[in-house]
């Protein structure tokens, strides 16, 4: 039985935090610390580059690599660590590729981490492959008889939403495809069993679930079947047969070893080592009933604690990993709340709060303290606290975040005066004001609220002075966008030629539509053809000697039953069958690889298309995976564009723009938001939107620019005219009207400023009058009458 308070006690958790983020990154198990020292003192400084057979280094992926086996149903000697998930992921892929020669299809979900789906499309560039991405629950409904490899992360980053391992690998190849899975976020955390499943590939990373630390090494595992086939497209010294032989011919190491690429990196595997400690004597059936139990008990309890959260993780447990993702419109500020408690969780946008439950070091009390910090926060409103919406730099621009602050804590900042005591140059932190406005806000800062009455003792009181009166009302709020980008195909594709030659010919030009299959353009195909004749005739040559082999061992065998022979003689004749064996598949090997390098030598068209741009000539010699040609395909255009990151923006998915094409006067399109890039620039600090134009196929529109407008709903608001605003010293203000007729001043809070209006956060109630266009005339106690304001 699984203790797991002696696993909860093998880690540093700070005191007074619950962590519920090793989803992420797992916390820093209490032998790491020491292993790593020992490793540096002891290994590095004492034996020097000795170490690497003394210590063992050189053996310590694969070391490292057979204790992660057994946590996800993986043999000894099947897992090999080094590099990081995106190469080990970039390996496999290439790899599945590769085994299955006439396929181009790599099907994967919207739901899959992106640096996997950049990775495909990478290799969709460089070799003419099609990556198709589909919501998650298509991904059954879409593996087609073109299928060559499915690419999945088993539990999906966001959600936490758990894919069934073994029924999409069966489905995979019933149609005749190879199956790579990412275990990112199962391998730790779930009871992941690659053999029962029969994947073909898997990958994963050490740092999340396995508490490796940031940086850890990542894994790949291939399926026996094929560790001796597999040809990986990143190859590395590591990885060959006899890395030290310095060899400048690739030849691929036995087994999983081909898989290793560059040199280890050491000190990081000595800490997860000392992390995969933890690990020995863990009941992975155990671990998995402990996920649900935790899992499971915060569903039912934020349910029952925070009704207006939304649940974004399915209930049922065999759908899901170890983490619960839920839905609030304000996810990021909630979260930021929960870390300033000590509860520590993650957010993705656009409203996605993530918690992780780690089974070695989470316990109830974790889901308790979580549940009851998070609903105190819903409940008291305390997540709506100015510094819960700041966000990082990686997600807001230093320049927005500057004026956030401003308008946020009440008060402008201390600007420079000029010599005139009084003078406020508030202009350089207000957006562009009119001159007017600026103009009074300078008068209202040299009267001053207080100004003195005239000397000489009581005069009579002032005629009530005709202004603009304003009745404070509670209006909805809208944020508008504006935009600026170029109209592109939803599916652009580069096209090259996966190996370099002369080009003998080019087959279409920019503007021509092309069909699926359609031959584009053609290399000289000389050189190809004389390779794969010399390859067909060494695999004749090796199923000769095959067949030979085979001979001779039935011979042997025969033998031994008669008693003429010798058991030696008989295993002898084996061994040579099975290197005549493998002789005979490398050749196949061969001869595949030859007749698809002849294919490739014709670039085909993957998709019904139109062709954007031509950059090869006939008799121009061409590098492999140089852009030769740039297609659109005719499925629909999308408006893209580049726009400084705001939180309002959250709520731009699904939101209808207005586009205007600059070089179409007068045109008008319609488009809906599909994409918000959860990245931003951190140079510009812009974001990428993309806006799906429904039913719109006219080419012509293609790399045109276009304007686009699209109005979000911000909530309700007080919203006064920019003629209302005034100031009293450093601080905004408003002249609010008395029940007698008179004004006074009263301070307000700036939340945003729009066209024509300033929304407030607080200072004045619905119902309040407040004085308009007139208002940098106003001292204390005058009095006021709706009317036209004189000149």
């Amino acid at each position: 039985m699984t203790d797991f308070a002696a696993t909860r006690a093998a880690f540093h958790l700070p005191e007074g935090i619950t962590y519920l983020d090793g989803n992420s990154l797992g916390p820093m198990p209490r032998g790491a610390a020491d292993r790593v020292a020992a490793m540096m003192r002891d290994e590095w400084a004492q034996m020097l580059i000795t170490g690497w057979t003394r210590a063992g280094w050189y053996e310590q992926p694969r070391r490292v690599g057979d204790r992660i086996a057994r946590l996800i149903g993986a043999g000894p000697a099947e897992v090999v660590m080094g590099d990081t998930l995106s190469i080990k992921v970039f390996q496999a892929v290439s790899a599945a590729l590769a085994l299955n020669p006439g396929r181009r299809v790599i099907l994967s979900d919207s739901g899959n981490f992106p640096s996997d789906l950049y990775v495909a499309q990478g290799l969709a560039r460089v070799t003419g492959a099609e990556l198709r991405v589909v919501a998650p629950q298509d991904v059954a409904a879409h593996i087609t008889p073109d299928l060559a490899v499915l690419m999945l992360t088993e539990v999906d980053y966001r959600t936490g939403r758990r894919h069934d391992m073994a029924a999409l690998t069966a489905a995979a190849h019933d149609a005749g495809a190879l199956a790579v899975w990412d275990l990112a976020h199962s391998a730790g955390a779930v009871d992941v069993d690659l053999r029962a499943a029969n994947a073909d590939f898997a990958v994963g990373c050490s740092y999340k679930y396995l508490n490796g630390g940031p940086g850890a090494p990542a894994f790949i595992w291939v399926n026996p079947r094929h560790a001796e086939a597999a040809q990986p497209c990143l190859q590395g010294w590591m990885g060959h047969a006899a890395p030290f032989a310095f060899d400048p011919a690739y030849a691929p190491a036995p087994g999983i070893e081909r898989m290793r690429v560059g040199t280890p990196p050491v000190i990081a595997m000595a800490a997860l080592d000392a992390a995969l400690d933890v690990w020995d004597g863990v009941d992975m059936a155990a671990l998995r009933a402990r996920s649900i139990q935790l899992t499971g008990a915060f569903i039912d309890r934020v349910g029952a604690a925070c009704p207006a959260l939304a649940l974004a993780t399915p209930r049922d447990p065999a759908l899901r990993g170890s983490q619960v993702s839920l839905r609030h419109p304000q996810g990021h500020a909630v979260m930021q709340a929960l870390i300033a408690q000590g509860i520590i969780g993650d957010f993705r946008a656009p409203d996605l709060m993530r918690f992780g439950f780690a089974p070695l070091f989470n316990g109830m009390d974790d889901v308790d303290r979580a549940v009851a910090v998070l609903a105190a926060i819903l409940r008291d409103g305390s997540w709506d606290r100015p510094q819960f919406h700041q966000r990082g730099a990686v997600t807001n621009s230093t320049s927005a975040a500057r004026l956030r602050k401003i308008v946020r804590e009440n008060r402008f900042p201390s600007p420079p005066r000029s010599g005139r005591t009084g003078r406020v140059f508030i202009e350089q932190f207000v957006p562009q004001p009119s001159r007017f406005i600026r103009f009074s806000l300078i008068l209202a800062a040299l009267a001053g609220p207080a100004a003195a009455q005239p000397a000489g003792g009581p005069t009579p009181a002032p005629d009530p002075m005709p202004v603009e009166l304003v009745t404070v009302a509670r209006q909805p709020l809208t944020f508008d966008v504006s935009l600026t980008g170029t109209i592109e195909a939803q599916d652009s594709l580069a096209l090259s030629f996966p190996q370099g030659g002369k080009i003998a010919a080019m087959l279409v030009d920019a503007g021509d539509r092309v069909a699926a299959g359609q031959a584009l353009a053609r290399l000289d195909p000389v050189q190809q053809e004389q390779a794969r004749a010399a390859a067909e005739a060494a695999l004749d040559a090796a199923l000769a000697s095959e067949a030979q082999a085979e001979q001779a061992a039935r011979r042997a065998d025969a033998m031994l039953r008669r008693g003429v022979g010798t058991r030696a003689g008989s295993d002898g004749a084996r061994q040579a069958l099975s290197a005549a064996a493998g002789q005979a598949e490398r050749a196949r090997i061969a001869v595949d690889q030859a007749r698809r390098a002849l294919a490739d030598t014709q670039l085909i068209s993957p998709q019904d298309a139109v062709v954007t741009a031509r950059s090869g000539e006939p008799g121009q010699i061409v590098g492999a995976a140089q852009e030769i040609l740039r297609l659109a395909a005719l499925t629909g255009l999308e408006a893209v564009f580049q726009t400084p990151d705001s939180p309002q923006l959250d709520a731009a998915m699904g939101a209808t723009v207005t586009l205007q094409p600059l070089d179409r006067p007068g045109a008008t399109l319609t488009a809906t938001v599909t994409e918000i890039a959860p990245l931003v620039d951190p140079a510009t600090g812009a974001v990428t939107v993309r806006a799906v134009i429904p039913g719109e196929t006219d080419t012509s529109l293609l790399g045109g620019a276009v304007r686009g407008s699209v109005h979000l709903p911000a909530g309700t608001g007080i919203v006064i005219p920019w003629t209302a605003l005034t100031a009293t010293g450093d601080l905004p203000a408003v002249w609010r009207v008395g029940a007698d007729g008179r004004v006074a001043i009263a301070p307000v809070t700036v939340e945003r400023f729009q066209t024509g209006a300033v929304i407030l956060a607080s200072g004045i109630e619905p119902g309040d009058i407040v004085v308009g266009e007139g208002a940098q005339m106003m001292y204390p106690g005058r009095p006021v009458v709706a009317g036209k304001v004189r000149p």
